[in-house]
């Protein structure tokens, strides 16, 4: 339970609650009209009910652009995950994880060594980088969303305000700046997430006793491709 509890925190917190709150305080009135809508409902005075209210469509908003970037991860991260790990060169080729991995006849899928490792080994420290990859990789969808909502309510997108005629060719390359550094780390966590899920899965099955050995063997040759 307490892992549990750590992972909803994490995850929900960094992959759902901030780009759903970014969202909803970047597009205030644009053309969704959140605040007029809450404040008509409880009144202007109940700040706990308008916390509350914020804190749960943030939530939600943040649940639907997760869902909605689940594809990014097949688009932008092919190399770093599922079955193209063994042969990845984004991987130390030297690491005996990844040695031990190849070896190995009928490898796992990821999925099931996540499950595996569940609360072993370095599980804090994987669950961070899980947290930032989601946030990263969440927000890669939130920013363009907000984006577009301000230009249909017709409000300003820029993020400087310069007096000259290239100003909104000079803000379109700041955000396509903003995303290339959010998607850079984005690749760069995931790396982290996987790298440590791999190494704690080598310690588990390498040091575990000869009957846990077995089992996870056979676990193994039941599985197909990661």
């Amino acid at each position: 339970m307490k892992y549990f509890w750590e992972d909803f925190t994490v995850i929900d917190f960094m992959g759902m609650f901030i780009p759903g709150a970014l969202f909803v305080l970047v597009t205030e009135n644009a053309p969704f009209p959140f605040w007029e809508l809450c404040v008509g409902f409880f009144g202007a005075d109940n700040d706990l009910a308008l916390a509350v209210y914020f804190v749960i469509l943030s939530y939600l908003l943040g649940t639907f652009f997760i869902e909605c970037s689940k594809g990014l991860e097949r688009c932008l991260c092919q190399d770093l995950v599922g079955a193209r790990y063994a042969q990845s060169a984004a991987y130390d080729a030297g690491s005996q994880a990844k040695k031990w991995f190849c070896s190995l006849e009928s490898p796992p899928r990821f999925s099931d060594i996540k499950v595996a490792v569940h609360g072993r080994g370095a599980y804090r420290k994987r669950m961070l980088f899980s947290g930032f990859y989601e946030l990263c990789r969440t927000l890669l969808v939130a920013i363009p969303a907000s984006i577009v909502v301000r230009l249909i309510g017709g409000y300003d997108i820029c993020i400087l305000t310069l007096p000259t005629v290239h100003a909104p060719c000079i803000n379109v390359i700041l955000y396509l700046g903003i995303l290339y550094i959010i998607l850079r780390r984005m690749r760069r966590f995931l790396k982290y997430t996987v790298e440590y899920t791999y190494g704690d899965y080598h310690t588990l099955c390498c040091s575990g006793s000869p009957t846990e050995n077995s089992s996870h063997a056979a676990s193994s040759s039941e599985t197909e491709g990661p």
